[in-house]
């Protein structure tokens, strides 16, 4: 999933394995850079919190209800749909 933030383009790369979210600033696609990994779920036992990261909706911060650009995550194994807010630095 991609999607623009102000002047910037990002990509969303969802880890269906091991869980998480990659963050990537792909703006120019010959520099691309890692931004961040965002993994809820818990390891402290057999599939807690949120598994398997399977679909992915980036929703812009004038679609949002919240005023915050956010992205929705369908988790396929746990049967939640994470809301993650986005930020930037």
């Amino acid at each position: 999933m991609i999607g623009k933030i102000g002047d910037k383009m990002y990509a969303f790369v969802g880890l269906e394995r091991i869980g998480g979210i990659m963050v990537y600033d792909i703006t120019n696609p010959k520099a691309v850079n890692y931004q961040s990994y965002i993994n809820t779920r818990d390891f402290s036992g057999s599939l807690l919190g949120d598994c398997a990261p399977e679909g992915l909706e980036f929703i812009t911060k004038e679609q949002s209800p919240t005023g915050e650009t956010i992205l929705l995550v369908a988790n396929e194994v746990s049967g939640t749909v994470s809301v993650l807010e986005v930020k930037t630095y």
